[in-house]
């Protein structure tokens, strides 16, 4: 039985209350199938709406060039949703530095401040932009030089387990603007 038939079936029976029910005897036992019905069926529905990776997808991705004695740096990207349920991005890692924390910019009381956040979502169909003065990723305690022209391997941790691979170029700051500048 394929899980929307099973789904379907057990959603029946629940509705017409012989899951729910059952004889005196027979009480504790319906009980636990409730539970592990109602366990399972919602494990099958998660797998319904489960999201595909192929439909995240990272473009316009760079990692800024800092000078040779700093060791950190920046990421951006836009991250697109192809799905129909919106995802969280929870996490990053590279084998470029010790830490890397999402992050955000924002004006308050008037001074341009950073904070470290936990997740930056991306609704269903939507698009986000990682980008200087807003979301980025903070690529902390930097184990080598960064140079315009090198790439860095970047793992994305999404929500519902789904890890994204790039290899991001290193750009210099200036060199960004112009290309801004340009479109």
């Amino acid at each position: 039985m394929n899980k929307v038939t099973l789904i379907l079936a057990l959603s029946f029976l629940i509705g017409l209350g012989v899951l729910a029910q059952g004889n005196a005897v027979g009480r504790e036992h319906d009980s636990v199938s409730i539970k592990l019905s109602s366990a399972h069926t919602g494990a099958l529905l998660f797998d319904a709406a489960r999201i595909d990776a192929d439909k995240i997808v990272i473009c316009d991705a760079w990692v800024q060039e800092g000078p040779p004695s700093q060791k950190i740096t920046a990421a951006f990207m836009l991250i697109e949703n192809h799905n129909a349920t919106e995802i969280s991005l929870l996490s990053a890692s590279t084998d470029a530095a010790r830490v890397v924390e999402l992050h955000e910019m924002l004006i308050e009381e008037g001074m341009m401040r950073m904070r470290k956040v936990d997740a930056i979502n991306v609704p269903a169909g939507g698009v986000v932009k990682l980008e200087p003065g807003g979301y980025h990723l903070m690529v902390i305690d930097l184990n080598r030089e960064l140079k315009a022209g090198e790439q860095v391997r970047v793992t994305l941790r999404f929500s519902n387990r789904i890890e994204k691979t790039v290899n991001v170029p290193v750009k210099n700051r200036e060199s960004m603007s112009e290309e801004g500048e340009g479109k």
